[in-house]
């Protein structure tokens, strides 16, 4: 499993199944900010929009085309 400690208060790990909840309300309640920057912002307009994101995500590491971590 993939897991990078940045610092004392944050890491970097997979995303897994059990967080979509999670990270579908830290998307939602930074979305006018990310917007900016992220054009799939406005098409995530549910939890299961990231349980999809994260189901791509760990076929894309089992395809060994890459991975996303959050």
């Amino acid at each position: 499993m993939f897991y990078f400690k940045l610092n004392d208060d944050s890491e970097l790990r997979l995303l897994e199944p059990r967080n979509a909840e999670k990270l579908f309300l830290l998307i939602d309640k930074s979305r006018y900010y990310l917007r900016e920057w992220l054009s799939w912002v406005d098409s995530t307009e549910k939890v299961s929009d990231s349980e999809d994101f994260i189901r791509d995500s760990l076929n894309q590491l089992g395809n060994d085309n890459g991975f996303q971590a959050g």
